[in-house]
């Protein structure tokens, strides 16, 4: 499990987020879909590669207020390995053979 704030994750190869309707996204994988709503799709939206665990929980605290800052943290380090484990994220610091 990835320790809260490390790792730049980033989708699988042959996953990505894609919009179904105006309201609804799915991350599509290998084995089919997984919906996404509220606060997952907006985990998944701030998955870039690039963006740390630390900073995708600036970016939502900032958007669902300080007040929430632990419960945030703790969800996207929760959602995320939830995801690694299904194989969907890879995260950069575990991904690298050097």
């Amino acid at each position: 499990m990835t320790q809260q704030g490390s790792g730049i994750p980033r989708l699988a190869p042959g996953c990505r987020m894609q919009q179904i309707d105006q309201n609804e996204f799915a991350l599509l994988i290998p084995e089919g879909m997984l919906r996404l709503k509220g606060t997952g799709r907006d985990i998944v939206a701030l998955v870039d590669g690039h963006r740390s665990i630390s900073q995708i929980v600036d970016m939502l605290t900032a958007g669902y207020g300080r007040d929430a800052e632990e419960k945030i943290r703790t969800d996207v380090v929760t959602f995320l390995n939830q995801l690694k484990d299904r194989s969907v994220l890879i995260f950069h610091d575990e991904a690298r053979t050097d």
